[in-house]
């Protein structure tokens, strides 16, 4: 399982798909649209913030086969295996999008 994760690794694999694996014999497949970094030290975020990576990535999926918020087992060609808790954040005529938001101790920090 992929354990080192960061805003890069998922910014190099845009617009790819991703299998969630909901059963051992379904899957949904959904594509990678947005990475975003929450960046450095600005007026709007806690001074404690400097020291975390803090990012989100948002996928989108078909709109017939919506995910609840929860953990998911994603599969992806290049990537590998990794576990994501997906929260769906909105939806247009044809697509769900889902978001996994990611805060942790910067390297340095740690």
């Amino acid at each position: 399982m992929l354990t080192d994760l960061r805003a890069g690794t998922f910014r190099t694999h845009m617009n790819t798909f991703f299998s969630i694996h909901l059963s051992p014999v379904t899957d949904l497949a959904v594509e990678l649209v947005e990475v975003t970094e929450k960046g450095g030290m600005d007026s709007q975020q806690p001074p404690a913030a400097a020291h975390q990576e803090r990012f989100s990535v948002v996928f989108r999926g078909a709109r017939d086969r919506p995910l609840e918020q929860a953990m998911y087992y994603l599969q992806h060609d290049q990537l590998g295996d990794l576990e994501l808790f997906l929260v769906p954040v909105g939806q247009d005529q044809t697509c769900v999008y889902y978001e996994a938001v990611f805060n942790r101790l910067r390297q340095a920090d740690a």
